[in-house]
């Protein structure tokens, strides 16, 4: 944690994030960590972690591919990391290009001869607060604004309105709950994907928020009408920005569009308090880009093997999404599954 402290990473990157994550989703003994001294003082750390399907970069929640002071450290580690498991294959990401970026991992795979080759390019939205905040508003959508001020007038013509926020241990204990609750209330609980639904999850919630409480890092925020929490942030805040981790709202109340209106809030809160930045976190949405001032953009690669094992896994890989692609396209179609494979026996 005080590496990446130092090193200004994001939270999950650092060290307590990741260990409750590999806590939670992983089994025993399937993370190793490639660790760089300088003295009597860390310099980079390496997590990897192994399942089936082969080696992958923890955490797969934000972010990835551990922390390192430069890029010669990422580099030593990625290096060291191929040298001691002699992985078949290794999906790294998703890797910021605000950090030290895809540059290291690729020359350590050409030191050990692995084949670097990239897969997609991850978007996560953002909001640069350093500006002026009657600016950034200005810029919005007039519909966007337009849409807020009334649902906010209903709600308020409705109840009282609050924003409440419960920060550090404040945020444990009752105020978690309540919030894992909101989470499960709709369609989420009923398809069985809210976090209640998965042990796991709940495990990671729960330790996860422990160890930002003890680093005064946690923020849950919740929108309440006459004191009912109808809408929910759990957010962390790391070097003045807002990493908003989780969001939720309860359905119920979704008429009033509880959703939108404590993003607005938890934006014009981020300008107010002087942060630089609010980050959204996860893969674009059409909703997030009506605020989002720009992105951070993430790379995912695989690594591979040299020898016949590598060039296996990169078959098996290339086959695999061609029958992705084969599906896509049979859906697109509409043609149904027997008629294609008739098709395909008559030719």
């Amino acid at each position: 944690d005080a590496l990446a402290e130092r090193a200004a990473a994001p939270p999950y990157l650092h060290g307590g994030f990741v260990a409750a994550w590999c806590g939670a989703m992983l089994s025993e003994g399937a993370v190793r960590v490639a660790v760089a001294r300088r003295g009597d003082g860390l310099c980079g750390v390496l997590p990897l972690a192994s399942s089936r399907a082969g080696h992958f970069t923890p955490p797969r929640y934000g972010g990835a591919g551990g922390v390192a002071e430069s890029a010669e450290v990422a580099r030593l580690l990625w290096r060291v990391a191929l040298a001691e498991l002699r992985p078949r294959s290794v999906r790294v990401g998703p890797i910021s290009r605000d950090g030290l970026g895809l540059d290291p991992v690729a020359g350590a795979a050409s030191d050990a001869h692995y084949a670097l080759a990239p897969q997609r390019v991850e978007e996560q939205p953002v909001v640069d607060c350093d500006g002026d905040r009657e600016t950034y508003v200005r810029g919005l959508s007039k519909n966007t604004r337009k849409h807020i001020r009334r649902r906010r007038r209903r709600m308020e013509e409705r109840a009282t309105l609050d924003l409440d926020v419960a920060r550090g241990a404040a945020a444990l204990g009752a105020r978690l709950e309540e919030a894992i609750d909101i989470e499960g209330s709709g369609w989420k609980g009923a398809e069985g994907t809210a976090i209640r639904n998965s042990t796991a999850q709940l495990t990671f919630y729960r330790s996860l928020s422990e160890w930002a409480a003890g680093r005064d890092i946690l923020e849950i925020a919740f929108l309440r009408l006459d004191g009912q929490a109808i809408a929910f942030h759990y957010n962390m805040c790391v070097h003045g920005t807002v990493y908003a981790l989780k969001s939720g709202f309860d359905e119920a109340y979704a008429d009033l569009a509880p959703g939108k209106v404590i993003l607005a809030a938890e934006i014009e809160r981020t300008f107010e308090e002087g942060r630089r930045r609010f980050h959204f976190t996860g893969q674009v949405e059409d909703y997030k880009l009506k605020w989002a001032t720009g992105t951070e953009r993430f790379d995912w690669a695989d690594l591979d093997a040299p020898g016949v094992g590598g060039h296996l896994t990169r078959w098996a890989r290339a086959a695999h999404r061609r029958g992705s692609d084969f599906r896509r396209r049979r859906a697109a179609s509409g043609v149904p599954a027997d008629g294609l494979a008739g098709r395909r026996h008559r030719a």
